[in-house]
């Protein structure tokens, strides 16, 4: 019998038929293994980002020195020149920084107290200016006020058995401020809240090198100018004005910044707050070690000579602050840094204060 089939007739022709093809039906959806194995991957590339947009790009950025100031009142009032790098690049700023301000210092009829905690917010703006230079405005806000902490800094000295020089005797979280010399006073008077402190209009002009790795160096010229209100302390009630070099080198692992300005003071107006000289010199220094994706570590060492004539140790001896802190980059735009201060020597600044910075 003939065969009526396609496989009957080739089966009669002695062909070999490849069996009929299987159709297997094909979900849109992936199976479970194939979603771990996505998930992973998604998790790997997520992690993966986070690992390098953690590490330093760039040693500019990555060996930036910390933006710690001296919040003691009586010299925060004047220009203090920033911490900063031969090379800084053009984009914004925001600083942060808080601490805990005891001065109390009597002596044949002169005295100082000062009990107070302060906090600082400043907006800085860099753009690009001539001949490859850089200029900067910076705005501070300033809070003077009793605080929270008192009892927090007390246990602190009291656990490392550290003199606190009289905090202790002082009722909690209070705020003073009064100098005393001769008939002459100052204290400025208790602001209900923040304020507006002393603008700052700075430029950097390199001189050698703008490489991420390498030696660097710049001029710099600073201009602070009256904005905050004297009364309250919030500024010095005069202009001021510096000029500086800044240098660097930096390596892979490595970098060292250095800052040496010399400053000239306008002045104040103030008879118990009596300026010996006008001119204060301000020098810095500050390394940095990369940790990979942690970021890098700085420490950083401050020393500035005291205007001041006053006959009051705190006031008239020079300022030695210690910054430490960790610096790392969120994006490839964005650095964020986090770090402390201890004075070196007693109470010419804070014992102890907390800062913050972003950039981008």
């Amino acid at each position: 019998m003939p065969a009526e089939t396609r496989e009957g007739r080739e089966a009669a022709l002695g062909r070999p038929h490849p069996p009929a093809r299987q159709l297997h039906r094909v979900s849109p959806y992936p199976t479970r293994p194939e979603r771990g194995r996505r998930v992973a991957r998604l998790l790997g590339w997520a992690l993966g980002a986070a690992v390098l947009g953690a590490v330093p790009a760039a040693a500019s950025e990555a060996f930036a020195p910390l933006r710690a100031r001296n919040l003691n009142p009586p010299h925060l009032v004047f220009l203090q020149p920033s911490a900063e790098r031969p090379d800084p690049q053009p984009g914004g700023r925001v600083e942060l920084a808080y601490a805990t301000v005891f001065v109390s210092e009597h002596r044949e009829g002169r005295s100082a107290l000062l009990d107070m905690e302060v906090g600082r917010a400043a907006l800085v703006g860099a753009a690009r200016g001539p001949w490859g230079s850089t200029v900067c405005l910076e705005v501070p806000y300033l809070w003077y006020g009793g605080g929270a902490f008192d009892r927090v800094v007390n246990g602190y000295h009291a656990a490392f058995g550290f003199a606190d020089g009289g905090r202790s005797d002082r009722p909690d979280n209070t705020w003073a401020y009064e100098v005393r010399r001769g008939s002459a006073a100052y204290g400025p008077e208790p602001p209900a809240s923040g304020g507006v402190g002393d603008a700052v209009v700075s430029g950097v002009h390199p001189l050698v090198g703008a490489l991420p790795e390498g030696v660097g160096s710049a001029l710099r010229w600073s201009l602070k100018l009256p904005t905050g209100s004297h009364r309250h302390g919030f500024g010095s009630g005069s202009a001021d004005g510096g000029l500086g070099l800044l240098g660097s080198w930096r390596g892979r692992v490595v970098g060292v910044t250095g800052n040496l300005d010399l400053v000239y003071l306008g002045g104040t107006a103030d008879p118990a707050l009596r300026l010996g000289t006008p001119w204060v010199l301000s020098s810095l220094v500050s390394a940095g070690v990369r940790l990979g994706w942690l970021g890098t570590a700085s420490a950083q060492l401050r020393f500035a000579t005291s205007p001041y004539d006053t006959g009051l140790r705190p006031l008239d001896r020079p300022v030695v602050l210690l910054a430490a802190g960790l610096r790392r980059q969120l994006s490839p735009r964005v650095w964020a840094s986090l770090g402390f201060t201890e004075d070196l020597a007693v109470e010419s600044s804070p014992d102890f204060s907390l800062l913050a910075s972003v950039e981008w």
